[in-house]
């Protein structure tokens, strides 16, 4: 029995070898998930690919326009049709040995990742106000036509019902990270958590 045992976890320490080494980055919008991975992509010279880009290009394939609302509805109906995992199942695909994916907003997305890769996984937050100014001066002022519109259209968005789930998904992180302040300070926070994953 006890040989048995050791067999047993043998193959399952063989299986995560086998695995692909997968960098997740989740959080609420404009708190700093793409610069994250474009930062950990230089580092250490792997691809990155985020839910939303994946999303824009089945939207073209269908001639929608590519809004907000269009990809969450998008996002929600193949959720729907062929299961919460589709999404990362098919980036985890176009991945070789490790890579980067930016943006699960839904819980069996992250629980695909988790099941069949080496998931680390990084939230990424800051504050309502901060990523509201960010979307000033990124003129995204579209997704929302003032502060308070921001807030209401992020509450309704990750309100019980929906498939969309961002701080549901935040909550399985491994690391948290505030990205409230400069880059340099987040490439800080990146640098630590990949020295202590042994990627550096």
């Amino acid at each position: 029995m006890k040989c048995d045992a050791c067999r047993i976890v043998l193959s399952q320490k063989i299986l995560m070898m086998k695995m692909k080494k997968i960098i997740g980055i989740i959080g609420p919008k404009l708190a700093g998930k793409n610069t994250a991975a474009e930062y950990i992509s230089d580092r250490l010279e792997i691809p990155f690919y985020t839910i939303s880009d994946t999303l824009k290009e089945m939207a073209a394939l269908r001639n929608l326009p590519q809004t907000r609302d269009n990809l969450i509805i998008l996002g929600n109906e193949l959720a729907t049709e062929k299961g919460e995992e589709y999404l990362s199942k098919e980036i985890l695909e176009k991945i070789r040995y490790a890579g980067i994916i930016v943006g699960m907003r839904q819980l069996g997305q992250i629980q695909y990742l988790k099941e069949n890769s080496n998931l680390v996984l990084i939230s990424i937050d800051a504050s309502p106000k901060i990523r509201f100014e960010r979307a000033n001066e990124g003129k995204r002022t579209g997704e929302a036509e003032n502060f308070d519109d921001f807030v209401r259209k992020e509450t309704e968005e990750n309100s019980d019902g929906n498939i969309q789930r961002a701080f549901e998904c935040m909550k399985l992180s491994d690391y948290d990270m505030e990205n409230n302040s400069t880059k340099n300070n987040l490439y800080k926070q990146l640098e630590k958590v990949l020295e202590k994953e042994h990627f550096i």
